[in-house]
């Protein structure tokens, strides 16, 4: 992730936690130990992530069924020089 994305990722989470996720916990979490918050937040975080994951996978599913197996296995080769080029 290069700096400007990761910017513009923070900027979008800083905006989402002071716009939903902390005034929607803030309450839940008034009686919590700071570890207890902490993990409300991780599993919140966790959460969010698992159901944004499985909305990609419905959405890539939806979109390799219209896709020739040519472009299937472009798409593939790209996701493998993505990968190999973050590894290095």
């Amino acid at each position: 992730m290069d700096e400007e994305e990761l910017k513009e990722l923070t900027e979008i989470a800083d905006n989402m936690f002071s716009n939903g996720v902390w005034s929607n916990s803030k309450e839940q979490m008034k009686y919590m130990s700071k570890r207890e918050s902490s993990s409300h937040m991780f599993r919140l975080g966790f959460f969010m992530h698992h159901q944004y994951s499985k909305w990609q996978m419905k959405n890539l599913a939806e979109e390799l069924k219209g896709m020739s197996k040519e472009d299937v296995e472009k798409m593939i080769n790209e996701f493998k020089k993505d990968k190999q080029d973050k590894n290095e």
